[in-house]
């Protein structure tokens, strides 16, 4: 039934992060320099062509974006910020959460009847 109504969009195998080497897990909000519609599209394109983004989602608030992203370790991601993040044009500003631990992770919507 949820099939059929185009409710479930896909199925995926739900991998351990540590067991597969990606030690680490990191948000990172991201200011523009313009809400323009180009460098909107400039940042959006970039972000889609990055495949250790694990999320990333257009926030209200300070900052302009809210980026997830998993790395084998702090020099792994130090790599992706310097030489792939920093570089996109339109980033005014970013910021850089290090996850501790997660304390409940996304296990699919809830859905009540």
């Amino acid at each position: 039934m949820l099939e059929t109504e185009g409710k479930i969009s896909h199925y995926a195998a739900r991998l351990n992060r540590k067991q597969v080497g990606l030690e680490i897990q990191v948000f990172i909000e991201a200011k523009l320099t313009s809400q323009r519609r180009e460098h909107i599209e400039a940042f959006e394109k970039a972000i889609n062509e990055m495949p250790e983004v694990l999320e990333c989602h257009l926030i209200s608030g300070e900052f302009d974006y809210l980026i997830r992203v998993a790395a084998r370790n702090t020099e792994d991601y130090e790599k992706l910020y310097r030489d792939r993040l920093t570089l996109i044009p339109s980033v005014a500003q970013m910021k850089t959460l290090l996850c501790l631990s997660t304390v409940k992770e996304f296990r699919g919507f809830h859905l009540s009847e």
